[in-house]
């Protein structure tokens, strides 16, 4: 693991403008890692030819992360208990939260705890900080994307997978009915010859679609019995769409990116 990158932002908190903190390096190993680790599991077929049947991405291994504390001048500043108290509050939470790096980094964001950390000092409070990271997931993502689309009968419009790690991703969907009276809503995948489509979408109402988890609802709560179980994905690459309707659609996703 390697960055580029002085600065970072974790679980929405500019470390540098909001403490001084910058990076000074991240892992002492020279080897920077390519990709992503996968576990394959095979048999062997007539003893010789292996069968692969499984394969499993496995998590980032554990990486250290130092930070120094500076002025705007590059001037050090001190550590005291208090404001190390003050970073453990921070940096030490019971669950996975975002880390971002700026662009020198690509923007890319990691989910991680902070399970380690040591400091050293010179006995006046100068030194650094060197933290953990256990990442949630084998590969970063791209900062948050967001399309909408406004439909007053027909539109169509482009979603591209930007991933290169993931062959198909389901992104989180956001319907709402710009109608006054009852309709029915389709999104068609022109890609892959699929429809989506609400029957019945009262005045106003709206859907939202958890693609990941099979999950449909809206300001009525569950809506299976209107909708026609057509789930929608986003295969790598440029993805096609048209909507029919009256409706504003908007679609949030991240795309998983191994560096």
């Amino acid at each position: 693991m390697f960055f580029q990158s002085e600065y970072c932002i974790f679980n929405g908190i500019d470390l540098w403008v909001d403490y001084g903190l910058k990076i000074r390096y991240v892992d002492t190993d020279p080897k920077i890692n390519f990709g992503y680790k996968q576990s394959i599991s095979e048999e062997k077929f007539n003893g010789n030819f292996p069968v692969v049947y499984k394969v499993n991405a496995d998590t980032i291994d554990d990486t250290q992360i130092t930070f120094v504390r500076e002025d705007k001048y590059g001037n050090p500043l001190p550590m005291d208990l208090q404001f190390r108290q003050q970073l453990a509050e921070i940096l030490f939470i019971n669950e996975y939260a975002p880390i971002t790096f700026d662009e020198s980094d690509g923007g890319i964001t990691y989910y991680v705890l902070f399970n380690k950390g040591e400091r050293w000092d010179n006995g006046c409070e100068l030194g650094y900080i060197t933290c953990t990271m256990h990442f949630m997931t084998p590969y970063g993502y791209t900062n948050k994307m967001l399309n909408f689309v406004t439909s007053y009968n027909s539109r169509t419009f482009k979603i591209e997978n930007k991933s290169n790690c993931i062959q198909e991703i389901s992104p989180y969907i956001e319907i709402e009915s710009l109608s006054d009276t009852i309709q029915t809503i389709q999104i068609k995948n022109l890609s892959t010859n699929t429809i989506t489509e609400f029957k019945d979408v009262s005045a106003r109402e709206k859907i939202r679609m958890f693609n990941d988890i099979k999950w449909v609802d809206g300001d009525k709560g569950f809506l299976y019995k209107n909708f026609n179980r057509k789930f929608i994905s986003l295969h790598r690459g440029v993805n096609n769409f048209e909507v029919i309707g009256t409706c504003q659609v908007t679609v949030k996703n991240m795309f998983p990116i191994a560096t």
